[in-house]
This record gives structure tokens, C-alpha cells and sequence, in this order.
């Protein structure tokens, strides 16, 4: 699944990545349904990833994780999953709350994954748009190769996401914003 390097997003695209994950669909599901798996990826990872749990992720203020419903947990066997998160609670970054991270997951008849992830409600209208872009563009990257090899780069509580992601936004693992569609409104001032 190729996605061309286009840097622009309107108003109201959501947040949104394809990727190819050299790695079969069951890992790609561990890692974004198992507790061990999204604190590989991601960040330190509490509660429950199956459908109907509560999910914690905790960044530097133990006292105030991201708190997530598991809306959605599906598992098609080696065809297809579906993962949907909804935030209940962000205290570091108030605009997510209510927001939904969602997580397509399909196999590829070479035995490898295309994931396909979409932040609802994440748009540039919101004053944390460019601070949680960089953040995805760090973490997506890291789930991938944590599925493809067991190591992710994590969040580790007090380093800034900006020395954690040295030299790692413009390599091999870097995430294209998506394709710019037709008909759709510009950019905000500074965003194109």
C-alpha cells in the first residue's frame, strides 16, 4: 500500500496513516490488543485491551493517564481485525477527549499486514493538532517495528518526544501524511 508524500491537511481531514507492516496480522492485533503489546509500541499500558475494557496509558504524570474505552476488539483470524479506542479522559491534551483512534488491520497475500489508522476528531481546528501529529508520526513507526521485530521505541517518561525522536521523522520509518483529496478545503495559515 503506497501513500504519496503530500504535506498538507485541511481543516477537517482527521488524522490519518497507511502503513505496510512486514509482520502477519496476528501480531499487528497483539500489539494493539495485548497489554505487553501496547506498552511496547507506545507507552506504559494498564487495564484491559479486549472489546468493552478500559485501557490506561500512562505518559509522564502517573496520575493522569489516558484513559480509553475499548470500543471494538475484532479479530478476523489472518483476514481482517478491526480496533477501536475511544478517550474518555486526556488531561495532558483535553482536545482528545472524545476523539476515537481506530485501527484497520488487513492481510496481505504475502503473509504481511497493511494497517490503516485514522484519529477521529483529530484535525488541525485543534490547537494540538501539530504537537499530536509529530507524536504519530513517532508512534506509528514504532508500532510497526514492534510487530515486525519484537523492539519498539516507547515513550519514556521525561525525555521530550523530540530527543526520543531524533533522526527518526525523516528515515526509512517515517509516516507520509495522507493524499490530498480532491474538492477539499486548504490548510489553515501554517499547516500546508
Amino acid at each position: 500500500m503506497a501513500t504519496a508524500p503530500v504535506s498538507t491537511y485541511y481543516m477537517d481531514d482527521d488524522y490519518a496513516r497507511e502503513l505496510h507492516i512486514e509482520a502477519p496480522t496476528s501480531a499487528v492485533y497483539a500489539a494493539l490488543t495485548t497489554l505487553d503489546g501496547c506498552s511496547a509500541w507506545w507507552a506504559p499500558a494498564s487495564g484491559s485491551a479486549i472489546a468493552g475494557g478500559e485501557l490506561r496509558f500512562t505518559f509522564d504524570d502517573p496520575d493522569a493517564p489516558l484513559i480509553l474505552r475499548v470500543t471494538e476488539a475484532t479479530d478476523v483470524s489472518d483476514q481482517s481485525s478491526w480496533i477501536a479506542w475511544q478517550v474518555l479522559a486526556c488531561e495532558f491534551l483535553p482536545d482528545w477527549k472524545g476523539t476515537t483512534l481506530s485501527f484497520g488491520i488487513t492481510h496481505v497475500a504475502d503473509g504481511t499486514t497493511d494497517l490503516r489508522f485514522r484519529h477521529t476528531g483529530l484535525s488541525p481546528r485543534l490547537e494540538c493538532f501539530e504537537q499530536c501529529q509529530e507524536g504519530w508520526n513517532y508512534y506509528l513507526p514504532s508500532l510497526r517495528a514492534y510487530a515486525e521485530t519484537g523492539t519498539g521505541t516507547p515513550h519514556r517518561p521525561g525525555i521530550a518526544l523530540e530527543d526520543q525522536e531524533l533522526g527518526r521523522l525523516s528515515g526509512p520509518d517515517s509516516v507520509p501524511p495522507p493524499r490530498r483529496r480532491r474538492g477539499s478545503r486548504p490548510a489553515a495559515p501554517g499547516l500546508a
